[in-house]
């Protein structure tokens, strides 16, 4: 398990290994390293290689854009209600995965009062692509201005 995670999770380490054939080359030789890892980093170009030229799989995938508004409503019954929608854009050339996200719930100078977990509709954005979302909050804490959308974790693609 603790294999599988330190191999998957840092993409962007595993580029910059491709991208440093030094550094390669000195953990081919690290004995406390698996067997199967000194091997796969051993076969590992002695050249430098672009990102460009990397499997898809380990290129870092496109930063996406959360695109928020929000208001906040007066509700018939005398209830607060903040209505939320917008969009995650992904400006970027390849697909990216869409992280866990969280929403948060500010005030008039952007803290945070109140923090909740989304869960998109889509596990990715194509190139260009957009997800829309909506979402209402009942009765959100006093002092809720607005809300902002980040992502609540890494994203580990499967193994």
């Amino acid at each position: 398990m603790a294999v599988g995670l330190a191999l998957a999770a840092p993409v962007g380490a595993l580029a910059a290994l491709v991208l440093r054939p030094d550094v390669s080359a000195r953990l081919a030789a690290d004995d406390r390293l698996p067997p199967f890892a000194r091997d796969a980093l051993a076969r590992l170009p002695a050249a430098p290689v672009s990102v460009a030229r990397l499997p898809a799989a380990l290129r870092p995938a496109p930063p996406l854009r959360f695109d928020v508004a929000s208001r906040v409503d007066r509700l018939p019954d005398g209830r607060t209600a903040l209505a939320i929608s917008g969009a995650i854009v992904n400006p970027g050339s390849v697909t990216a995965p869409v992280p866990a996200l969280e929403l948060h719930l500010v005030d008039a100078q952007g803290r945070t009062l109140e923090s909740r977990q989304l869960r998109a509709s889509a596990a990715a954005i194509p190139a260009g692509g957009r997800l829309g979302f909506a979402t209402v909050a009942l009765d959100p804490p006093a002092g809720v201005t607005g809300a902002t959308l980040a992502p609540r974790g890494a994203v580990l693609d499967p193994l």
